[in-house]
């Protein structure tokens, strides 16, 4: 879970919190994916991807907006180390992970559909 925004008298702009929300909502899936254990590939990469895609640029912007917005940046320290583990541990996850489903897609799927095409 990602440390929550630290309070302030006056209230983050609404694009912090929709950075925030987006950041959460990926760190959180991705976490999930990671404790139950048993890893299909496509699913690791759908969620790497997402880490490196959606999350790694918004960590970058509210870097660069941090002093405008009055984001700490010991908050955003904080929250980039935790991505950057759980990218970290999805990298290994990527490592073990069953493309049995991936397979099965090419193996048993492809064919029928190229066969029922002709």
């Amino acid at each position: 879970m990602l440390p929550a925004l630290p309070a302030r008298e006056i209230p983050y702009s609404a694009n912090v919190y929709g950075c925030l929300n987006l950041l959460e909502r990926t760190f959180s899936q991705a976490s999930g994916l990671l404790s139950h254990g048993s890893f299909e590939l496509h699913r690791v990469l759908f969620h790497k991807n997402a880490i490196l895609r959606d999350a790694l640029p918004l960590l970058l912007e509210l870097e660069a907006c941090a002093e405008d917005e009055g984001l700490p940046l010991a908050w955003l320290e904080d929250v980039s180390q935790l991505f950057g583990a759980l990218v970290t541990q999805i990298t290994e996850a990527e490592q073990t992970a069953d493309g049995r489903y991936v397979f099965f897609i090419f193996d048993y799927l492809l064919p029928t559909l190229t066969g029922a095409m002709c």
